[in-house]
């Protein structure tokens, strides 16, 4: 629990105000550089506490702010981990789905969709970057080999070797392609937002243990000193 002290200032005068925010979820407090200008640092004391699932955290004034490490554990860390796995979730899921929308990964299905190639499928063999456009406007852009079947043929490499190669394929802009029916996998995604969700809650219950045990020193220390 944090109780902090706000001035309000009206015609009859400055009025101060008493408020409590991050009753039952506040987690821990310590000090640690905070930027108060763009050039400037200080060494102040922040809290931290839980908000709607997320870590929230306020700067203190020790002179009239009172902080108490008061959070029920169990019931914010369960809040914290599942905004933690549900935003990290929806990110990872957005990178993986955008990945597998890329034409230029060789071994996928792509249709060229613009371009005088337009309406072409096939899958993507070889890749290589050239220069796209002309002048300032210029830019690399992936080039891809998309082969029409399956057929072979043989390829006498000037070094002696031969290998084989495809017989029908046209080279097109990746950017005038796209993916035929992408596929993906959310595994990883899955254990991605498993891990960070776990580490977090696990840091913050050290934290708020180590927070619990130094605000029992300190009282325990009070009533010591008025005995």
């Amino acid at each position: 629990m944090i109780t902090f002290k706000y001035n309000q200032y009206t015609p009859e005068g400055t009025v101060v105000h008493t408020k409590t925010i991050g009753e039952g979820t506040t987690l821990y407090w310590r000090s640690e550089s905070v930027q108060v200008m763009s050039d400037i640092w200080e060494w102040l004391p922040v809290a931290y506490y839980e908000e709607n699932g997320r870590i929230a955290q306020r700067i203190l004034n020790m002179e009239t702010d009172t902080v108490v490490v008061d959070a029920d554990i169990d019931a914010v860390c369960k809040r914290i981990f599942n905004n933690e796995y549900t935003r990290l979730y929806a990110r990872e899921s957005a990178s993986l789905e955008h990945e597998a929308q890329d034409p230029a990964v060789k071994g996928r299905i792509v249709k060229v969709v613009a371009g005088h190639r337009k309406g072409t499928v096939g899958k993507v063999v070889a890749r290589t970057e050239k220069v796209y456009g002309m002048g300032y406007r210029s830019s690399l852009q992936y080039k891809l080999a998309i082969a029409l079947d399956d057929e072979m043929v043989d390829y006498h490499h000037p070094n002696g070797k031969v290998y084989k190669n495809y017989k029908n394929l046209v080279w097109v802009w990746a950017l005038n392609c796209e993916v035929v029916n992408p596929e993906v996998d959310y595994s990883a995604a899955e254990v991605l937002a498993q891990r960070h969700a776990e580490a977090t809650v696990l840091a913050l219950r050290e934290r708020f243990t180590e927070a619990l045990a130094d605000q029992a020193t300190a009282n325990a220390q009070k009533i010591a000193a008025a005995a």
